[in-house]
C-alpha cells in the first residue's frame, strides 16, 4: 500500500505508512529501505543514515543499506566513508 501511495504521488501518506511499518515491525528491512530512500530524496540525511544503518543491521547481505549509507556520506563530502559503503 505504501508503494502504491508513493507511485500515486501521495508522499505524505506513503511516508506515514512506512513509519508505521518500521515502528510496528522493526525487522522489516525493506520498509526501512523505502523510508530511508524517501528521507534521502527529501534531503534528510540524518534519518536516511539511520535507516541505512538499520537495513545493514537487518539484512547485511543486501546492497540497499550500503548504497544508501554511501549516498549519505558522499552527500556530506566524506568520500572515504562513502567508498567503504559502496565497496561493501
Amino acid at each position: 500500500m505504501a508503494s502504491a501511495y508513493l507511485q500515486g504521488g501521495q508522499k505524505r501518506q506513503a511516508r506515514a505508512l512506512y513509519r508505521r511499518l518500521t515502528s510496528k515491525d522493526g525487522q522489516d528491512w525493506h520498509a526501512w529501505w523505502k523510508l530511508g530512500e524517501m528521507d534521502w530524496a527529501e534531503g534528510d540525511t540524518a534519518r536516511a543514515l539511520k535507516a541505512a544503518r538499520r537495513v545493514v543491521e537487518l539484512a547485511p547481505g543486501q546492497h540497499e543499506g550500503y548504497l544508501l549509507a554511501g549516498m549519505v556520506w558522499q552527500g556530506r563530502g566524506q568520500l572515504s566513508k562513502a567508498l567503504k559503503m559502496f565497496n561493501k
